[in-house]
């Protein structure tokens, strides 16, 4: 594999929500290595180019680091969607298809471009790894498709390939479930769409990205999260956030925050890494929920660290984090049997049900929570119309809004920690 590559560890750089019809979804951009974000159950998609006999790019040898067994399986990927000029899903440009003709026979090459997909892992912690194997960016002219055409059309494929694999695993389970969380490179790399030294392009990257990841979550709500991570050791990383910010469109960040809304962060923050600690040390917590809650309380932990907080970002992150709260304290307080509900919502009112010898939170934490969520649905999108064409007022949530929301996070938090340290006393 070569001399191993030096990158860092992913790094989030924001965070941002999506509504669907099972509630807010999340979408996490990264700075780093991708492979680092790989959990138990990860879908993963990375990119190769046809030029190579093998699978090949920086991504991939990142994941050879961290799993190599999976090299051993590169003979078994297999073909899911095939480009080609007659393609519904992924069309060819004239110019790309005659690349393909005059290569084809090249023992040095893989044709035609096309979406593989690894066999099932049963052993190591992937589920399934998807390879986008394209075409460089080539000319953009003529009657063939613009540049960032041709990058929207690569992306967009990644969406029927990821659930055709889906549907068929589902078919063939007699406990189908469907996938949670995908990891997903910029796929522009190898491919060159990022290499023209213009961050306008990658503005363009960051914005297909963004949508493309949105459609997905709308059409597949039980997708958690989608993380999306870039890596380039030549670009600077606060550049790219700042293209990223500007691309996705966040608000001035607050730096001059007032006492009572600084105050109220620091007992959060603290809050937070209490629960880190203690949740790390404790035998009894453990499973699917914790690990999820687990990661939610450290990427809202990252969010509050920076100088700048951004609205939308913080209500993104403390939402997510609630409801991994409310599913993990329902599962606690009724047993890991409970039936949990289809929405956010009906959760934290699951919590507030009597049921016999089981605790049930109170009435006004339950409020607590209920705002949590009302404001992490407000910071994904402004407020909008209500259907009768009356605006709402205010249409935005600001600076205050953030101590209402820090204040209800903290007593939360509390919540949580007190049930921790009453199961487990040491």
């Amino acid at each position: 594999m070569g001399l191993k590559e030096k990158i860092p560890a992913a790094e989030q750089l924001l965070v941002t929500d999506v509504d669907t019809e099972l509630g807010p979804r999340q979408i996490r951009f990264y700075w780093g290595d991708l492979s680092t974000l790989i959990k138990k159950d990860s879908v993963i998609i990375i990119s190769t180019t046809c030029f190579r006999p093998n699978i090949t790019g920086m991504a991939w040898r990142k994941i050879l680091e961290k799993f190599p067994e999976i090299e051993k399986s590169e003979p078994d990927f297999k073909e899911v969607i095939i480009s080609s000029p007659d393609s519904s899903l992924w069309p060819m440009g004239e110019e790309d298809h005659l690349t393909c003709v005059k290569y084809s026979n090249d023992k040095n090459c893989r044709f035609p471009p096309a979406i593989l997909v690894s066999p099932e892992y049963q052993d190591i912690d992937v589920r399934r790894l998807f390879v986008v194997r394209s075409l460089p960016k080539g000319k953009a002219g003529g009657a063939d498709l613009s540049l960032i055409e041709k990058y929207q059309s690569m992306v967009n494929t990644c969406f029927p390939a990821i659930k055709a694999v889906e549907a068929q695993e589902q078919m063939h389970s007699a406990k189908p479930e469907a996938y949670e969380h995908v990891v997903l490179s910029a796929l522009s790399g190898r491919q060159g769409y990022d290499a023209m030294g213009s961050t306008e392009n990658l503005g363009l990257i960051f914005a297909e990205l963004l949508n493309s990841a949105e459609s997905w979550l709308r059409a597949s709500p039980w997708w958690r999260c989608i993380d999306i991570v870039c890596w380039d050791r030549g670009k600077n990383k606060e550049d790219i956030l700042i293209e990223l910010r500007n691309s996705i469109g966040l608000e001035k960040g607050i730096r001059e925050k007032p006492e009572s809304l600084n105050y109220l962060q620091q007992e959060v923050v603290k809050a937070l890494k209490d629960l880190k600690r203690i949740c790390v040390r404790t035998n009894t917590f453990k499973g699917k929920d914790a690990d999820s809650l687990l990661d939610e309380i450290e990427r809202l932990d990252k969010v509050l660290s920076r100088d700048d907080l951004f609205i939308k970002e913080v209500g993104s992150a403390a939402g997510t984090l609630t409801e991994a709260l409310v599913k993990w304290l329902a599962r606690d307080i009724f047993g890991k049997g409970v039936a949990l509900k289809s929405t956010f919502e009906k959760n934290i009112e699951l919590l507030g049900e009597s049921k016999e010898n089981k605790p049930k939170v109170s009435k006004w934490v339950i409020s607590f929570l209920q705002t949590l969520r009302v404001l992490r649905n407000c910071s994904a999108h402004a407020a909008d119309e209500d259907g009768k064409h009356s605006m709402i007022l205010p249409n935005t949530l600001a600076e205050e809004d953030l101590t209402v929301l820090f204040a209800n996070l903290k007593r939360v938090l509390r919540l949580l920690l007190e049930r921790i340290q009453q199961k487990n006393p040491s």
